[in-house]
């Protein structure tokens, strides 16, 4: 039995209104959210430099076609194009986020204690990486709900090489990647 073809394959025009359907759908979501994208460009640089990331874009990693390391490129330089320029604000472009004051702090981190900071610190980057504080809701599947695609999971990728943890995705099993929970422990057998 021929496998049913959805709408966005039937003609381009079908795919266009698709993408425009996608389109309103996402800003929809956004707006009952609360969330509001940084729409603040400034052409000049700013004088200071915070933070700089560097990393090769084409790596050769087992059991992964370099055509697909040669399609992030250009996938990475359109963002690049697309992003160059904007100004996020500490607060408020992010999406909701309650002020300092009203943040409820978890008896666990008030200590210090360094795994639950690197946990912390691991759903901050999910939560930055997939764009929505959807990741964080108890049960949440990642890759069913395609909260965690590509782009993202590269960008997880490369958060976790800043916080010192080295993973090669070819050798671990896209389950470990599946929820919050099984990333944390995937981070803490890593890290320890």
């Amino acid at each position: 039995m021929a496998k049913r073809r959805q709408f966005y394959q039937l003609s381009p025009v079908c795919y266009r209104v698709s993408l425009w359907k996608e389109g309103l759908r996402k800003s929809l979501a956004d707006r009952r959210s609360g969330f509001r994208a940084a729409e603040l460009r400034q052409e000049e640089s700013l004088p200071v430099i915070v933070k700089s990331h560097r990393s090769p874009v084409l790596r050769r990693l087992e059991g992964v076609d370099m055509a697909l390391q040669q399609s992030k490129r250009a996938n990475l330089a359109l963002a690049a194009g697309c992003i160059d320029g904007v100004v996020i604000r500490p607060v408020g472009d992010y999406g909701p986020h309650p002020p300092d004051s009203q943040r409820k702090m978890r008896p666990e981190t008030a200590g210090g204690d360094d795994t639950m900071n690197l946990e912390d610190s691991v759903r901050a980057l999910l939560v930055q990486a997939c764009g929505t504080q959807r990741v964080l809701q108890p049960g949440a599947d990642l890759l069913e709900e395609e909260l965690l695609d590509s782009l993202a999971f590269i960008e997880l990728l490369e958060g976790l090489e800043d916080l010192g943890i080295t993973l090669q995705p070819t050798r671990i099993p896209k389950d470990r990647f599946r929820t919050v929970d099984s990333i944390l422990a995937l981070v803490r057998e890593y890290a320890g």
